[in-house]
């Protein structure tokens, strides 16, 4: 029984077998609810983000900042560069991409990690483009769950 197979053995019997929960294709759908600020003492951001390692689509919505009469929300799109792919039991990823928002056209960076295909915390940056200026707002640890399918 060599070690690959004993290896093998142990990460299906301890349910980590990458194969069986991240499969090439998989999509992963995350709820994000959480998102430390240290000078906001916390943020209300939420965010339902669609992944695959290419690219990720995410709506959100941060009742801690108001645009008018309404919280600060939007769509982006972002391209996925992954460092560790879908398959890896802690994944890292950077995503650059744009979108709009109750504030206007915005672009978005975001470092993320996956840990166990479950647990997601990110640092992320918005760029909102104003006629006036450029407002930036950051997220650092937004924290949420993930499911893999």
């Amino acid at each position: 029984m060599g070690v690959r197979n004993a290896v093998v053995i142990a990460w299906t019997l301890i349910g980590l077998d990458s194969s069986a929960l991240a499969r090439p294709g998989t999509v992963t759908y995350s709820a994000q609810f959480l998102a430390y600020a240290p000078n906001a003492g916390g943020q209300q951001a939420y965010s339902l983000r669609r992944a695959d390692d290419k690219g990720e689509w995410s709506v959100f919505a941060n009742t801690y900042l108001m645009t008018g009469a309404f919280p600060l929300s939007g769509m982006t799109y972002n391209w996925r560069f992954p460092i560790c792919n879908q398959s890896c039991f802690w994944q890292f990823f950077v995503e650059a991409g744009a979108g709009v928002s109750t504030a206007g056209p915005m672009v978005e960076v975001v470092w993320g990690s996956i840990l166990l295909w479950s647990l997601r915390v990110d640092l992320s940056t918005q760029a909102f483009l104003i006629p006036q200026r450029v407002i930036l707002w950051s997220y650092p640890f937004w924290m949420g769950v993930s499911l893999p399918l």
